[in-house]
Protein backbone atom coordinates (compact mmCIF):
# COMPACT_ATOMS: atom_id res chain seq x y z
CA UNK A 1 0.00 0.00 0.00
CA UNK A 2 1.49 2.99 -0.89
CA UNK A 3 1.76 6.26 1.41
CA UNK A 4 3.71 9.41 2.14
CA UNK A 5 5.50 10.32 5.07
CA UNK A 6 6.98 13.54 6.26
CA UNK A 7 10.40 14.42 6.89
CA UNK A 8 9.98 17.22 9.55
CA UNK A 9 13.68 18.16 9.53
CA UNK A 10 14.36 18.64 5.72
CA UNK A 11 9.94 19.76 5.58
CA UNK A 12 10.11 17.08 2.39
CA UNK A 13 7.64 14.05 1.75
CA UNK A 14 9.00 10.68 0.70
CA UNK A 15 6.39 8.61 -1.41
CA UNK A 16 6.44 5.03 -0.17
CA UNK A 17 5.29 2.45 -2.73
CA UNK A 18 6.34 -1.12 -1.82
CA UNK A 19 4.77 -2.95 -5.04
CA UNK A 20 7.29 -0.75 -7.08
CA UNK A 21 9.77 -3.19 -6.40
CA UNK A 22 7.68 -6.56 -8.38
CA UNK A 23 8.07 -4.40 -11.65
CA UNK A 24 9.62 -6.48 -14.22
CA UNK A 25 13.06 -4.96 -15.16
CA UNK A 26 15.36 -5.47 -18.47
CA UNK A 27 17.85 -4.24 -17.04
CA UNK A 28 18.16 -5.02 -13.88
CA UNK A 29 19.66 -8.80 -14.74
CA UNK A 30 22.20 -7.61 -17.06
CA UNK A 31 26.04 -7.47 -16.60
CA UNK A 32 27.26 -4.64 -17.29
CA UNK A 33 30.11 -6.49 -19.23
CA UNK A 34 27.22 -7.75 -21.49
CA UNK A 35 24.54 -5.03 -21.20
CA UNK A 36 25.00 -3.57 -24.59
CA UNK A 37 24.77 -6.73 -26.68
CA UNK A 38 21.75 -7.97 -24.48
CA UNK A 39 19.82 -4.33 -25.39
CA UNK A 40 20.84 -4.73 -28.63
CA UNK A 41 19.20 -8.20 -29.00
CA UNK A 42 16.28 -7.17 -26.98
CA UNK A 43 16.28 -3.73 -29.00
CA UNK A 44 15.86 -6.05 -32.70
CA UNK A 45 14.16 -8.90 -31.20
CA UNK A 46 11.41 -8.52 -28.46
CA UNK A 47 10.56 -12.11 -28.48
CA UNK A 48 13.91 -12.52 -26.33
CA UNK A 49 11.71 -10.68 -23.19
CA UNK A 50 8.04 -11.08 -24.56
CA UNK A 51 7.54 -7.52 -24.10
CA UNK A 52 3.89 -6.52 -22.62
CA UNK A 53 3.77 -3.58 -24.73
CA UNK A 54 4.00 -5.01 -28.54
CA UNK A 55 0.86 -5.78 -30.64
CA UNK A 56 -0.51 -9.21 -29.58
CA UNK A 57 0.76 -8.90 -25.92
CA UNK A 58 -2.02 -6.96 -24.99
CA UNK A 59 -3.38 -9.36 -22.00
CA UNK A 60 0.24 -9.04 -20.49
CA UNK A 61 -1.62 -5.45 -19.46
CA UNK A 62 -4.42 -4.53 -17.92
CA UNK A 63 -7.53 -3.37 -20.25
CA UNK A 64 -7.29 0.06 -21.76
CA UNK A 65 -8.49 3.62 -20.30
CA UNK A 66 -8.12 5.12 -24.17
CA UNK A 67 -6.91 3.80 -27.28
CA UNK A 68 -6.20 5.93 -30.15
CA UNK A 69 -6.30 4.65 -33.79
CA UNK A 70 -5.02 5.87 -37.30
CA UNK A 71 -8.12 8.24 -37.78
CA UNK A 72 -9.60 8.55 -34.09
CA UNK A 73 -10.22 7.70 -30.74
CA UNK A 74 -11.22 4.49 -30.68
CA UNK A 75 -12.26 3.75 -27.14
CA UNK A 76 -12.15 5.70 -24.23
CA UNK A 77 -13.62 4.30 -20.63
CA UNK A 78 -13.35 4.45 -16.65
CA UNK A 79 -10.31 3.52 -15.24
CA UNK A 80 -10.17 -0.18 -14.42
CA UNK A 81 -13.35 -0.74 -16.04
CA UNK A 82 -13.56 -3.20 -19.17
CA UNK A 83 -16.20 -2.27 -21.69
CA UNK A 84 -17.03 -5.47 -23.55
CA UNK A 85 -13.21 -5.30 -25.31
CA UNK A 86 -9.27 -4.28 -25.05
CA UNK A 87 -9.10 -1.94 -28.12
CA UNK A 88 -6.51 -3.68 -29.51
CA UNK A 89 -7.74 -3.48 -33.28
CA UNK A 90 -5.42 -1.16 -35.02
CA UNK A 91 -4.30 0.95 -31.74
CA UNK A 92 -1.86 3.26 -32.22
CA UNK A 93 -1.64 4.49 -28.83
CA UNK A 94 -2.48 2.65 -25.97
CA UNK A 95 -3.14 4.00 -22.32
CA UNK A 96 -3.22 1.27 -19.76
CA UNK A 97 -3.26 1.84 -15.53
CA UNK A 98 0.29 0.81 -14.39
CA UNK A 99 0.56 -3.06 -12.90
CA UNK A 100 2.88 -1.45 -9.99
CA UNK A 101 1.16 1.89 -8.70
CA UNK A 102 3.32 4.31 -6.91
CA UNK A 103 -0.25 5.44 -5.51
CA UNK A 104 -3.48 3.21 -4.48
CA UNK A 105 -5.71 4.14 -7.09
CA UNK A 106 -8.78 6.25 -6.76
CA UNK A 107 -12.19 5.09 -8.40
CA UNK A 108 -12.70 7.34 -11.62
CA UNK A 109 -15.60 9.37 -9.97
CA UNK A 110 -14.39 9.88 -6.47
CA UNK A 111 -15.93 7.12 -4.67
CA UNK A 112 -12.88 5.97 -2.83
CA UNK A 113 -13.03 9.37 -0.61
CA UNK A 114 -14.86 6.83 2.53
CA UNK A 115 -12.02 4.47 1.61
CA UNK A 116 -9.37 6.87 2.51
CA UNK A 117 -10.81 7.73 5.93
CA UNK A 118 -10.95 4.38 6.70
CA UNK A 119 -7.41 3.73 5.69
CA UNK A 120 -6.48 6.68 8.01
CA UNK A 121 -8.62 5.44 10.77
CA UNK A 122 -6.68 1.93 10.45
CA UNK A 123 -3.37 3.53 10.58
CA UNK A 124 -4.23 5.42 13.66
CA UNK A 125 -4.42 2.43 15.74
CA UNK A 126 -1.57 0.98 14.11
CA UNK A 127 0.93 0.10 16.75
CA UNK A 128 4.32 0.28 14.90
CA UNK A 129 2.54 4.00 14.50
CA UNK A 130 4.03 5.96 17.86
CA UNK A 131 1.24 6.44 20.70
CA UNK A 132 -0.83 9.47 20.03
CA UNK A 133 -0.32 10.60 24.00
CA UNK A 134 3.24 11.93 22.66
CA UNK A 135 2.72 14.98 21.84
CA UNK A 136 5.65 15.10 19.60
CA UNK A 137 4.44 11.85 17.70
CA UNK A 138 1.67 13.84 15.16
CA UNK A 139 4.82 15.87 13.96
CA UNK A 140 7.66 14.07 13.87
CA UNK A 141 5.67 10.57 12.72
CA UNK A 142 3.42 12.60 9.83
CA UNK A 143 1.78 9.96 7.35
CA UNK A 144 -0.76 9.50 5.09
CA UNK A 145 -2.50 7.77 2.31
CA UNK A 146 -1.53 8.20 -1.25
CA UNK A 147 -4.14 8.56 -3.40
CA UNK A 148 -4.45 8.75 -7.16
CA UNK A 149 -3.86 7.22 -10.26
CA UNK A 150 -0.90 5.47 -12.54
CA UNK A 151 -0.94 5.16 -16.08
CA UNK A 152 1.48 3.88 -18.84
CA UNK A 153 0.95 5.39 -22.46
CA UNK A 154 2.46 2.70 -24.73
CA UNK A 155 3.30 5.03 -27.51
CA UNK A 156 3.41 2.56 -30.53
CA UNK A 157 2.17 -1.22 -30.89
CA UNK A 158 5.83 -2.26 -32.57
CA UNK A 159 8.79 -2.76 -30.64
CA UNK A 160 10.22 0.91 -30.70
CA UNK A 161 12.97 2.13 -28.26
CA UNK A 162 12.55 5.83 -28.77
CA UNK A 163 9.72 8.03 -29.29
CA UNK A 164 12.15 9.63 -32.33
CA UNK A 165 11.62 6.57 -34.06
CA UNK A 166 7.51 7.19 -34.06
CA UNK A 167 6.48 9.49 -37.15
CA UNK A 168 5.57 13.01 -36.58
CA UNK A 169 1.78 12.48 -37.08
CA UNK A 170 2.46 9.31 -34.41
CA UNK A 171 4.36 11.48 -31.68
CA UNK A 172 1.53 14.03 -32.17
CA UNK A 173 -1.11 10.90 -31.19
CA UNK A 174 1.01 10.29 -28.00
CA UNK A 175 0.87 14.16 -27.18
CA UNK A 176 -3.07 13.61 -27.45
CA UNK A 177 -3.40 10.85 -25.43
CA UNK A 178 -1.37 13.41 -23.03
CA UNK A 179 -3.67 15.43 -23.37
CA UNK A 180 -6.84 13.42 -22.89
CA UNK A 181 -5.72 11.45 -19.59
CA UNK A 182 -4.45 15.17 -18.08
CA UNK A 183 -7.88 16.66 -18.84
CA UNK A 184 -9.61 13.38 -17.68
CA UNK A 185 -7.77 13.45 -14.02
CA UNK A 186 -8.23 17.44 -14.06
CA UNK A 187 -12.30 16.53 -13.03
CA UNK A 188 -11.55 14.07 -10.74
CA UNK A 189 -12.78 15.48 -7.72
CA UNK A 190 -9.88 13.77 -5.45
CA UNK A 191 -7.06 14.94 -7.28
CA UNK A 192 -4.79 17.73 -6.71
CA UNK A 193 -1.85 17.07 -9.34
CA UNK A 194 -0.57 15.53 -11.99
CA UNK A 195 2.63 15.05 -13.88
CA UNK A 196 3.40 12.92 -17.25
CA UNK A 197 6.86 11.84 -17.62
CA UNK A 198 9.30 9.77 -19.69
CA UNK A 199 12.33 7.54 -18.32
CA UNK A 200 14.44 6.63 -21.21
CA UNK A 201 17.48 4.16 -20.86
CA UNK A 202 18.63 2.35 -17.37
CA UNK A 203 20.37 5.60 -16.06
CA UNK A 204 16.94 7.20 -16.21
CA UNK A 205 14.83 5.04 -14.47
CA UNK A 206 13.44 2.54 -17.18
CA UNK A 207 12.57 -0.61 -16.47
CA UNK A 208 11.77 -1.74 -20.10
CA UNK A 209 13.00 -0.96 -23.60
CA UNK A 210 9.89 -0.28 -25.47
CA UNK A 211 8.88 3.09 -25.56
CA UNK A 212 6.50 4.14 -23.42
CA UNK A 213 5.65 7.36 -21.32
CA UNK A 214 3.76 7.64 -17.77
CA UNK A 215 1.30 9.82 -15.97
CA UNK A 216 0.91 9.94 -12.26
CA UNK A 217 -1.97 11.56 -10.66
CA UNK A 218 -2.14 12.59 -7.00
CA UNK A 219 -4.51 13.64 -4.01
CA UNK A 220 -1.68 16.47 -2.85
CA UNK A 221 0.39 18.78 -4.42
CA UNK A 222 4.15 17.77 -4.09
CA UNK A 223 6.13 20.64 -2.18
CA UNK A 224 8.45 21.13 -4.70
CA UNK A 225 5.85 22.12 -7.24
CA UNK A 226 3.66 23.82 -4.69
CA UNK A 227 6.87 25.64 -3.98
CA UNK A 228 7.35 27.18 -7.73
CA UNK A 229 3.79 27.81 -8.13
CA UNK A 230 4.25 30.12 -5.25
CA UNK A 231 7.53 31.60 -6.43
CA UNK A 232 5.48 32.27 -9.82
CA UNK A 233 2.66 33.73 -7.73
CA UNK A 234 4.80 36.09 -5.85
CA UNK A 235 6.60 37.19 -9.54
CA UNK A 236 3.73 37.85 -10.80
CA UNK A 237 1.80 39.83 -7.80
CA UNK A 238 5.37 42.14 -7.94
CA UNK A 239 6.02 42.50 -11.43
CA UNK A 240 2.56 42.17 -12.78
CA UNK A 241 4.10 39.72 -15.42
CA UNK A 242 4.20 35.81 -15.53
CA UNK A 243 7.27 34.88 -14.47
CA UNK A 244 8.06 31.98 -17.45
CA UNK A 245 6.90 35.28 -20.35
CA UNK A 246 9.50 37.08 -18.72
CA UNK A 247 12.33 34.95 -19.25
CA UNK A 248 11.24 33.80 -22.95
CA UNK A 249 11.61 37.48 -23.47
CA UNK A 250 15.05 37.59 -22.08
CA UNK A 251 16.50 34.37 -23.87
CA UNK A 252 14.80 35.81 -27.01
CA UNK A 253 16.27 39.21 -26.92
CA UNK A 254 20.21 37.42 -26.07
CA UNK A 255 19.71 34.66 -28.04
CA UNK A 256 23.04 32.84 -26.63
CA UNK A 257 20.97 29.69 -24.91
CA UNK A 258 18.34 29.33 -27.59
CA UNK A 259 18.21 26.35 -29.69
CA UNK A 260 14.61 27.40 -31.50
CA UNK A 261 12.71 30.38 -31.59
CA UNK A 262 8.95 30.21 -33.64
CA UNK A 263 6.01 32.33 -33.45
CA UNK A 264 4.57 29.70 -30.66
CA UNK A 265 7.19 28.04 -28.63
CA UNK A 266 10.86 28.60 -27.56
CA UNK A 267 13.09 26.20 -27.04
CA UNK A 268 16.21 27.25 -24.45
CA UNK A 269 18.81 25.63 -22.24
CA UNK A 270 17.74 27.35 -18.94
CA UNK A 271 20.47 29.80 -17.52
CA UNK A 272 20.78 27.81 -14.30
CA UNK A 273 19.98 24.49 -15.67
CA UNK A 274 20.88 21.50 -12.69
CA UNK A 275 22.05 19.05 -15.52
CA UNK A 276 24.06 19.05 -18.42
CA UNK A 277 22.62 19.58 -21.78
CA UNK A 278 18.78 20.32 -20.02
CA UNK A 279 16.23 22.14 -22.63
CA UNK A 280 13.11 23.44 -22.51
CA UNK A 281 10.36 23.90 -24.36
CA UNK A 282 7.68 26.12 -23.75
CA UNK A 283 4.74 28.21 -25.59
CA UNK A 284 5.21 31.98 -26.33
CA UNK A 285 2.05 32.92 -25.05
CA UNK A 286 0.83 32.62 -21.68
CA UNK A 287 -0.74 29.00 -21.04
CA UNK A 288 -1.32 27.46 -17.90
CA UNK A 289 -2.39 23.62 -18.89
CA UNK A 290 -0.76 21.68 -21.65
CA UNK A 291 -4.35 20.14 -22.31
CA UNK A 292 -5.18 23.85 -23.58
CA UNK A 293 -2.83 23.39 -26.31
CA UNK A 294 -4.81 23.21 -29.99
CA UNK A 295 -4.43 21.04 -32.32
CA UNK A 296 -2.19 22.83 -34.87
CA UNK A 297 -0.20 24.14 -32.70
CA UNK A 298 -0.07 20.61 -30.83
CA UNK A 299 1.23 19.57 -34.28
CA UNK A 300 4.06 22.29 -34.06
CA UNK A 301 5.15 21.03 -30.67
CA UNK A 302 5.11 17.14 -31.59
CA UNK A 303 7.48 18.63 -34.45
CA UNK A 304 9.59 20.69 -31.58
CA UNK A 305 9.95 17.48 -29.65
CA UNK A 306 10.70 15.28 -32.26
CA UNK A 307 13.65 17.51 -33.64
CA UNK A 308 15.45 18.48 -30.45
CA UNK A 309 15.00 14.85 -28.78
CA UNK A 310 16.79 13.36 -31.82
CA UNK A 311 19.39 16.32 -31.68
CA UNK A 312 19.86 15.11 -27.87
CA UNK A 313 20.42 11.18 -29.21
CA UNK A 314 23.03 12.53 -31.61
CA UNK A 315 24.65 14.21 -29.85
CA UNK A 316 24.82 11.65 -26.83
CA UNK A 317 24.49 8.42 -28.75
CA UNK A 318 22.95 5.32 -26.26
CA UNK A 319 22.23 8.10 -22.91
CA UNK A 320 19.81 8.02 -20.83
CA UNK A 321 17.62 10.83 -20.71
CA UNK A 322 14.17 11.82 -18.93
CA UNK A 323 11.58 14.48 -20.21
CA UNK A 324 8.91 16.07 -18.30
CA UNK A 325 5.75 17.72 -19.07
CA UNK A 326 5.31 20.58 -16.38
CA UNK A 327 1.42 21.58 -16.37
CA UNK A 328 -1.03 23.60 -13.66
CA UNK A 329 -1.58 21.73 -10.65
CA UNK A 330 -5.45 21.04 -10.75
CA UNK A 331 -6.78 24.44 -8.65
CA UNK A 332 -7.58 26.95 -10.88
CA UNK A 333 -6.07 29.37 -8.68
CA UNK A 334 -2.39 29.22 -10.36
CA UNK A 335 -3.74 29.69 -14.16
CA UNK A 336 -2.61 33.30 -13.99
CA UNK A 337 0.50 33.05 -12.58
CA UNK A 338 1.37 29.06 -13.90
CA UNK A 339 3.20 28.47 -17.72
CA UNK A 340 3.42 25.14 -18.63
CA UNK A 341 6.67 23.61 -19.86
CA UNK A 342 8.54 20.58 -21.57
CA UNK A 343 11.58 19.72 -19.80
CA UNK A 344 13.97 17.12 -21.09
CA UNK A 345 17.60 16.07 -19.62
CA UNK A 346 20.28 13.42 -20.42
CA UNK A 347 21.57 11.94 -16.79
CA UNK A 348 25.44 12.07 -17.80
CA UNK A 349 26.18 13.32 -14.09
CA UNK A 350 25.19 11.52 -10.65
CA UNK A 351 24.13 12.95 -7.18
CA UNK A 352 27.35 12.56 -5.34
CA UNK A 353 28.32 13.32 -1.61
CA UNK A 354 28.40 16.81 -2.38
CA UNK A 355 25.17 17.61 -3.79
CA UNK A 356 23.02 15.19 -1.24
CA UNK A 357 25.00 17.17 1.58
CA UNK A 358 24.31 20.75 0.46
CA UNK A 359 21.22 19.46 -2.14
CA UNK A 360 23.36 22.18 -4.66
CA UNK A 361 23.88 20.26 -8.20
CA UNK A 362 27.32 20.97 -10.15
CA UNK A 363 26.62 21.20 -13.96
CA UNK A 364 29.93 20.59 -15.71
CA UNK A 365 28.34 22.19 -18.91
CA UNK A 366 27.70 25.77 -19.53
CA UNK A 367 24.52 26.20 -21.05
CA UNK A 368 25.84 28.59 -23.68
CA UNK A 369 28.03 25.97 -24.52
CA UNK A 370 25.03 23.01 -24.12
CA UNK A 371 22.88 25.52 -26.56
CA UNK A 372 25.87 25.58 -29.34
CA UNK A 373 26.10 21.69 -29.84
CA UNK A 374 22.41 21.02 -29.53
CA UNK A 375 22.34 23.41 -32.18
CA UNK A 376 24.35 22.21 -34.40
CA UNK A 377 23.17 18.54 -33.75
CA UNK A 378 19.33 19.34 -34.45
CA UNK A 379 21.26 22.00 -37.83
CA UNK A 380 20.22 24.66 -36.11
CA UNK A 381 23.38 26.85 -37.18
CA UNK A 382 21.86 30.34 -35.41
CA UNK A 383 19.83 30.97 -32.05
CA UNK A 384 17.88 33.23 -34.76
CA UNK A 385 14.35 32.33 -35.52
CA UNK A 386 14.03 29.16 -37.44
CA UNK A 387 11.56 26.94 -39.61
CA UNK A 388 10.81 23.76 -38.32
CA UNK A 389 10.91 22.76 -42.18
CA UNK A 390 14.87 24.33 -42.42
Amino acid sequence: MSEVRHDWLSDRWVIFAPSRSERPDEYKAVDQRHRDLTLALEKSNPSLTNCPFCVGNEEETPPPVLTLGDDAVESQCDPYESRGGRGEDRWKVRVVPNKFPAVIPVDPHGTLLSVEENISGQWKKDPSTPSLQNAMAPILFHRRPLLGAHEVIIESPQHLVSATQLSLSHLESVFQAFQMRLSHWRRHPSLQYAVVFKNCGVDAGASLVHTHSQLIATSFVPPEVTRVCHRMEQFRQQYDRCYECTVLAEEREKKDRILLDSEEFVAFCPFASSLPYAFVIAPTQHQPRFEDLKPPHLQMFAGIVHRLLSALESLLPEQSYNFVLHTSPFHDHWNRSYHWRFEAFPRLTKMAGFEWGSDCMINPVLPEVAAEQLRKAASLSTPNKASLAS
